[in-house]
C-alpha cells in the first residue's frame, strides 16, 4: 500500500494525558518478552478519543493491526537499521482491549521479512503477509525505514518474494510461505477465506524492453496449510496495483486499487501520464469477473474496499486534479455489478486522502485518513498540539500530516469527524468490545523520535463540525 498526504485547525481545547507505554527491547531475537515502559510523554488528546498509547519509535514502523478471536490486537511491522547492535526484521506486537502490551516478538528467524498486512484466523491466531529479500543481509545495510513510501525505495534495490505466515495466539510460527518469480514480487493485502485458508493480493514485477517495470496484479489463494489452491497474474496494458482484497458475500473476492499509465524513455526516468480509480471482482477460483476503471483527474486511486450489507462495494483513497491543485479524500459507492452509484469528496484547502475504510453500526462508514489542513468537508473538533509545540512556531517539516477519523451515513454525508495533529494515520478497524482502534504515527519532534501509536475511540461521537 503506498500512502502519502495532509491538515491543521486552530485548537480549541487542549486536554494533556500522561501515561506511560510500552517500548519493549530491541533485541527479543523472536522470543516472547516482557515490554518495558516507554518514557512518559504528552498525549496529543482529541476529541472522543478513550485511550492513546505510544509503543516504539523510529527507526521502528508498524503498518497493519487485526483484532483476534480472544479480543487482544496484533501490530505487524518492521525494524530496519545499520546500527549492529539492533535485529532487523519484522516486529509483531500483541496488545490487550485497553491498549497494554502483552508481548512483542522481532522475528530474527526470518530477518529478511517485511510484513505489511495481517488478518484474523478462524483459529485464534493471525496471519500476516507482505514480501521477503531474496539477497539475505541487504536489511542490515539500510539505514531505516521511517514509512510506506521509504518501502518502495527498498523494494526497488534487491529482488523480492511474496511471503505469508501463520502464527498462533502466542506469535508461534506455524508454517511460512513465499511466493515469487525473477523480478520483485509482493503481498500488500491478506484476507480469511471463511474456510481456515487465505487469499493474498498483491503485484508481481515483469521486466520488459527499456527497462519497464510492469506491475501486474496478482491474486493467490492458499489453504489452511499454505499450499496454493489457485494463482492469478494477468498483463493489463496499464501498470495495475491493488492496495486491498476483500472476501464477498456470494464467495468471490473484490480488489482496489489503480491503474497507471507510465511513459518509459531510454534518456528519462519513468514518468506518469495518469492514474485511474480501479475495482475488479473475481470468481471464488480467481477467475475475473469485471473490472471497472474510472478516470475523474490526472492521479488518482483506492486504498481501501468494502462490501456493504446490501451488496454494494465501497472504496476510499485520493483524486488530484489535473492543474495540480490540492488533492481531496473520496470515497465512491459502487452495486454489485460495478455500476457507479456515486462518489463524495472530503477535503481540506490543503491535500488530503482516505487510508482505511471500515463499516460501522447501522449502515455507516468509518474512514481513516491524513490531511494537512482542517477545514471544510474536513472540519471538525479542533486539534491539540503537541507539549512544546506552541502556534505559529512549528516546523512545518515536522508538522505534514494530520490524522483523522470521519464517520459517514449509509450515503456518504458527514455525521462526525474528529483529528489527530502532529500524527499519520495506517488503519483502522471495528473491535468486538465496541468502538475503532487505529494504528498511526507521531511525527516527532526535534528532540523526540517519532513513535508508532496505537488509539481508540467509540463508537459514536456528537454530531460536530460544518
Amino acid at each position: 500500500m503506498v500512502q502519502p498526504l495532509i491538515r491543521r485547525q486552530p485548537f480549541l481545547a487542549a486536554i494533556i494525558v500522561l501515561m506511560i507505554f510500552m517500548l519493549p527491547p530491541a533485541d527479543a531475537g523472536g522470543e516472547v518478552s516482557a515490554a518495558a515502559p516507554l518514557r512518559a510523554q504528552a498525549s496529543p488528546f482529541q476529541f472522543g478519543r478513550e485511550w492513546h498509547k505510544y509503543f516504539a519509535r523510529a527507526p521502528e514502523t508498524n503498518y497493519e493491526i487485526a483484532e483476534m478471536r480472544n479480543g487482544n490486537i496484533i501490530a505487524v511491522g518492521s525494524r530496519v537499521t545499520g546500527i549492529e547492535d539492533v535485529n532487523a526484521g519484522p516486529v509483531i506486537t500483541c496488545f490487550n482491549r485497553s491498549g497494554i502490551s502483552l508481548w512483542r516478538k522481532v522475528c530474527s528467524v526470518f530477518p529478511e521479512d517485511i510484513y505489511v498486512t495481517v488478518t484474523g484466523t478462524d483459529d485464534g491466531g493471525f496471519a500476516a503477509a507482505g514480501f521477503t529479500h531474496k539477497d539475505k543481509g541487504i536489511l542490515g545495510e539500510i539505514e531505516g525505514i521511517e514509512n510506506l513510501e521509504d518501502l518502495d525505495e527498498l523494494k526497488g534495490m534487491v529482488e523480492t518474494d511474496g511471503v505469508v505466515a501463520r502464527f498462533d495466539e502466542n506469535g508461534a510460527v506455524l508454517w511460512r510461505r513465499t511466493f515469487g518469480g525473477l523480478a520483485f514480487d509482493e503481498f500488500v493485502s491478506l484476507v480469511s477465506t471463511g474456510d481456515s485458508g487465505f487469499v493474498a493480493a498483491g503485484m508481481r514485477d515483469a521486466v520488459t524492453p527499456l527497462d519497464k517495470r510492469e506491475m501486474r496484479p496478482w491474486l493467490i489463494r492458499l489453504d489452511t496449510l499454505g499450499n496454493p489452491l489457485w494463482e492469478t497474474a494477468y498483463a493489463t496494458g496499464p501498470e495495475v496495483t491493488f492496495s486491498e482484497v476483500i472476501r464477498c458475500d456470494d464467495g468471490g473476492f473484490a480488489t482496489a486499487g489503480k491503474a497507471a499509465r507510465i511513459r518509459y524513455s531510454e534518456v528519462a526516468e519513468p514518468a506518469l501520464v495518469d492514474a485511474d480509480f480501479l475495482l475488479s471482482k473475481f470468481d471464488k477460483n480467481g477467475k475475473l469477473i469485471w473490472s471497472k476503471t474510472r478516470n475523474l483527474n490526472r492521479d488518482e486511486g483506492f486504498f481501501s474496499l468494502i462490501q456493504t450489507a446490501d451488496g454494494d462495494f465501497m472504496a476510499a483513497g485520493y483524486t488530484t486534479p489535473k492543474n495540480g491543485n490540492a488533492s481531496s479524500s473520496v470515497i465512491s459507492c459502487f452495486r454489485s455489478s460495478g455500476a457507479l452509484r456515486w462518489s463524495r469528496f472530503y477535503g481540506g484547502s490543503e491535500n488530503s486522502l482516505i487510508y482505511s475504510l471500515i463499516p460501522g453500526a447501522d449502515s455507516t462508514i468509518v474512514a481513516l485518513g491524513n490531511a494537512t489542513s482542517l477545514d471544510k468537508e474536513l472540519a471538525g473538533k479542533r486539534p491539540v498540539l503537541e507539549k512544546g509545540a506552541a502556534a505559529g512556531t512549528r516546523d512545518k517539516g515536522d508538522w505534514d500530516y494530520n490524522a483523522y477519523v470521519i464517520k459517514l451515513d449509509g450515503s456518504g454525508r458527514k455525521r462526525w469527524s474528529t483529528f489527530f495533529d502532529n500524527a499519520s494515520s495506517h488503519n483502522i478497524i471495528s473491535v468486538r468490545s465496541g468502538g475503532y482502534v487505529f494504528l498511526g504515527r507521531s511525527r516527532g519532534t526535534a528532540k523526540e523520535k517519532a513513535a508508532c501509536t496505537l488509539s481508540k475511540i467509540p463508537e459514536d461521537l456528537p454530531s460536530i463540525g460544518s
